[in-house]
């Protein structure tokens, strides 16, 4: 009986696990960046020894998570005068 062998295309299944360079550049921000979230523990990643990776599937929910609604409502931005505001 032989050890199962490993396929690249096992990885979609099983959960992909990213670089921090892969990480950034998914996100579309600096290598540094991505140290800082992790260093912060905002950003949740594994270690593998030494290494830093990233699940594919957890970034893409922590993307999602970060995700900021507009606001509705009337007049938008409360910090913003309307004319009917301003004192006589």
């Amino acid at each position: 009986m032989s050890a199962p062998t490993y396929h690249p295309s096992d990885a979609a299944h099983a959960g992909r696990l990213l670089k921090p360079e892969e990480a950034a550049e998914r996100l579309n921000v600096s290598l540094r960046f991505i140290r800082r979230l992790c260093h912060e523990r905002r950003l949740p990643y594994t270690k593998v020894g030494k290494f830093v990776r990233f699940d594919a599937s957890e970034l893409e929910a922590w993307i999602t998570a970060q995700r900021v609604e507009p606001a509705h409502g009337e007049g938008g931005d409360p910090r913003r005068r309307t004319s009917g505001d301003r004192p006589a």
